[in-house]
């Protein structure tokens, strides 16, 4: 189904429908003939449709990056997501290394705020 866009808005037009609704008429028209492809959405607006799901899946992403040359002096390793949040773990317990915290209760935060109440009037 090959023709002139503007042609057959003008028909349509001619025919008494409104700018809009002729638009609406001829992008159903090359939907139904497939020529037109908006990927379907449900009703959360996500896609539906497989050829996008597999575009964007991530053993697509990963054969991409196959084909990128990344030169070596910039191709540093990256750690895993698992091994990036054992790191930041560790971190925070090297901080805390009884891993107690003033505030790990309503009592024991209202007797730490007692106790700086304390400092502050004693000293």
């Amino acid at each position: 189904m090959s023709f002139n866009l503007q042609e057959e808005v003008n028909k349509l037009i001619s025919e008494g429908y409104s700018e809009e609704h002729a638009g609406i008429i001829i992008q159903e028209a090359l939907r139904k003939n497939k020529q037109l492809s908006v990927p379907s959405r449900d009703q959360y607006g996500r896609l539906n449709d497989e050829a996008m799901k597999s575009f964007f899946s991530k053993e697509a992403r990963e054969a991409f990056a196959k084909q990128i040359y990344i030169p070596p002096h910039l191709d540093v390793p990256v750690a895993s997501e698992k091994e990036q949040m054992k790191e930041f773990l560790n971190t925070l317990r090297s901080k805390n290394p009884n891993g107690q915290t003033p505030m790990r209760s309503a009592q024991a935060a209202i007797e730490w705020f007692k106790e700086q109440r304390k400092k502050q009037t004693g000293e």
